[in-house]
């Protein structure tokens, strides 16, 4: 069986009709506000790096839908597109956006070799908790491939989990998520000792074949990849959102424009209620 073949029939396991209906108890429950304000860095960022005020952006790993809701809160005007390898997960995100004419879901794997195809161009590729079930060459291939789909001065933002650069800063990231996910049991009333989430936490990871990579290798890929302005726009600990553009000068408001800006007003989150 191809690496590609392993890869999908893992993501079929992982991503089973019923982790789908459970899968926002399990985001609330292992990383919580974090995850929150990686959405809001994500949006924020296409936000700041876009011109176009209706820009068409690919979702990648879209899940049920969570920062494509961020994303069109944020930019209302904005179009797009959500590819997932989950046909689970793509029912509920269709059914959360039925009545968005601007939002559609397509099923493909991101990790195979033409996902791209059929799909057009973008004025910004955008993922939130996805690429790091690739290893390093589907993240190096990956980075090449949307790159590729992108209109010039187009944008690509990820918000991604990271692998420590050193054996003692990876045991730090680890620390810092299983205190995480404690704080975020007992906001529900639910004492866990941290030996018991630390194996939990280690069982998911296995099973959804996490393989998280350094920030500045992935930086590196990026810039080899063609991008330019390469930076990480938002970090805490083992999480981060970082990207790069397609050539294009940095978007600059025009004088007197920031009374009305191009994103939405923010209004409290709804996605835990």
């Amino acid at each position: 069986m191809s690496p590609a073949a392993k890869r999908a029939e893992l993501w079929r396991s992982a991503y089973s009709a019923d982790r789908a209906k459970s899968y926002e108890e399990l985001i609330r429950e292992s990383v919580g506000p974090i995850y929150e304000a990686a959405l809001g860095a994500v949006a924020e960022a296409v936000c700041l790096l876009i011109p176009r005020r209706s820009p068409r952006i690919l979702d990648l790993g879209a899940g049920t839908g969570n920062t494509t809701a961020r994303i069109r809160q944020e930019l209302p005007s904005s179009l797009v597109v959500g590819l997932d390898g989950s046909p689970h997960m793509l029912t509920i995100a269709r059914g959360r956006f039925l009545k968005d004419r601007q939002v559609s879901f397509v099923e493909g794997d991101f990790g195979s070799a033409h996902w791209m195809e059929g799909l057009g161009t973008f004025d910004a590729v955008i993922s939130t908790g996805a690429i790091h079930h690739l290893d390093v060459a589907g993240k190096r291939l990956l980075f090449g491939q949307v790159f590729s789909i992108l209109n010039d001065g187009g944008a690509f933002v990820c918000g991604d989990p990271l692998q420590g650069a050193s054996k003692n800063l990876e045991r730090v990231y680890e620390n810092a998520w299983v205190r995480l996910i404690q704080r975020n049991l007992s906001r529900g009333r639910k004492e866990v000792p941290l030996k018991a989430i630390r194996a939990r936490h280690r069982k998911i990871q296995k099973d959804e074949g996490d393989i998280p990579s350094p920030l500045d290798d992935q930086l590196g890929w990026l810039r080899k990849a063609g991008f330019q302005q390469v930076d990480c726009y938002w970090k805490n600990f083992g999480f981060a959102v970082f990207g790069g553009r397609k050539r294009g000068e940095v978007f600059l408001p025009p004088v007197g424009s920031l009374r009305r800006p191009r994103c939405g007003r923010r209004t409290p989150s709804t996605m835990w209620r």
